[in-house]
């Protein structure tokens, strides 16, 4: 019976354990830009920052052949980016999740107000 017992007691224990152990994943975002018709943009410059002094946030991707481009980042943050190719824009804010989050951006010609930008 005692046996028994600290088998259960070694059991849950390790199930503890494992179950608070921290989440390595880091926050990731991929963002998919497309034109307002709906084709993916290729080479698109996205600018990343947070508009705090002595952010590590500042730097430029660029999308892939499909549209997309992913940045990665060790902690919780909230980003503005701007989006851009020949005269289309888009800007605006994401906050990074643990994980992989994808947003969807269309960048629109200049004098549209979709484009969010100052």
């Amino acid at each position: 019976m005692a046996k028994a017992f600290s088998k259960a007691i070694f059991f849950i224990s390790t199930l503890l354990i494992i179950s608070c152990s921290p989440d390595n994943n880091p926050y990731k975002v991929t963002f998919r830009v497309t034109l307002p018709d709906g084709r993916p943009v290729q080479n698109a410059f996205i600018y990343l920052y947070t508009p705090v002094d002595n952010s590590l946030i500042d730097g430029y991707i660029t999308t892939n052949q499909i549209g997309e481009a992913t940045f990665s980042y060790d902690h919780k943050a909230i980003v503005e980016y701007e989006v851009g190719k020949g005269w289309y824009k888009r800007c605006d804010v994401v906050e990074l999740q643990r994980g992989n989050i994808f947003v969807d951006v269309t960048i629109y010609p200049e004098g549209d107000p979709r484009r969010g930008c100052k």
